[in-house]
């Protein structure tokens, strides 16, 4: 859960990446930065080099890399050593679809379950996630979205699905994470936090 209840060491971690598809590479190190001040991280795709440059960017890291034999070697380092995260923001997320973007239905269902993936490693969490038209589909059918909702809601982030939503797809027995909004108690969490539409 990011660095909050983390202790944060001295020793260098190593983090072994190659292979790994997109965005896990980041998230490997983006923790193991939360705990040690210097990390290296072993990736053998251009791709997971240029995410980390950002990475290391973002987070106000060093960033350097050295050339191995059919891989890279990325050092981070910090030097406010593991600073403390915190861990909600007064952002409210708004889902509108089961999938992200528009085409291929397949290619949106593995980004929507990839953003949930990440968004479980974003500091701060958003305080509210919030599903309404087809994207109370996320909320009352299991999968691998539905498992990363429990999840933020284990961890104090309120999932809310529209009611009206949920009835109009006969899915409001189908509940299996958080709770049933009402408009007006959606149109308030938004206007009242940071509203992000997905």
């Amino acid at each position: 859960m990011g660095s909050l209840g983390r202790r944060c060491s001295g020793l260098k971690k190593v983090v072994d990446a190659r292979g790994l598809p997109c965005p896990k590479p980041v998230v490997l190190a983006k923790r193991a930065l939360e705990e040690s001040a210097e990390v290296e991280v072993l990736v053998d795709s251009e791709v997971a080099l240029s995410n980390l440059r950002r990475m290391a960017l973002s987070m106000g890291a060093s960033f350097e890399v050295v050339q191995g034999e059919g891989h890279a070697v990325v050092r981070l380092s910090r030097a406010d050593a593991c600073p403390a995260s915190p861990a909600f923001g007064g952002k409210v997320l708004l889902v509108t679809s089961d999938s992200i973007g528009r085409g291929s239905d397949e290619l949106g269902s593995v980004l929507m379950r990839t953003f949930f993936y990440a968004l479980l490693e974003a500091r701060p969490l958003p305080s509210k996630v919030i599903f309404v038209n087809f994207g109370v589909k996320l909320t009352t059918h299991e999968g691998q979205v539905l498992e990363h909702l429990r999840e933020l809601e284990r961890r104090g982030v309120e999932i809310i699905s529209c009611g009206t939503c949920l009835d109009y797809l006969g899915l409001r027995d189908s509940l299996k994470v958080g709770s049933v909004g009402d408009m007006f108690s959606i149109a308030q969490a938004l206007m009242e936090g940071e509203a992000l539409v997905l």
